[in-house]
């Protein structure tokens, strides 16, 4: 799994579980540094939630 995607699912079970934004764990590149949107899928025991 490529280390970008991983993050990315840490950051959104991170979030679900505490309600607040996964710590960065190392220094981030400068082009992931600005705000940007996503979309994001999340499915429970197949069924979209």
């Amino acid at each position: 799994m490529h280390p970008l995607v991983k993050l990315a699912i840490q950051s959104v079970e991170n979030f679900i579980e505490t309600g607040k934004p996964l710590p960065c764990p190392y220094p981030l590149l400068d082009n992931l540094k600005q705000n940007a949107g996503t979309f994001v899928s999340i499915r429970n025991q197949d069924s979209l939630r």
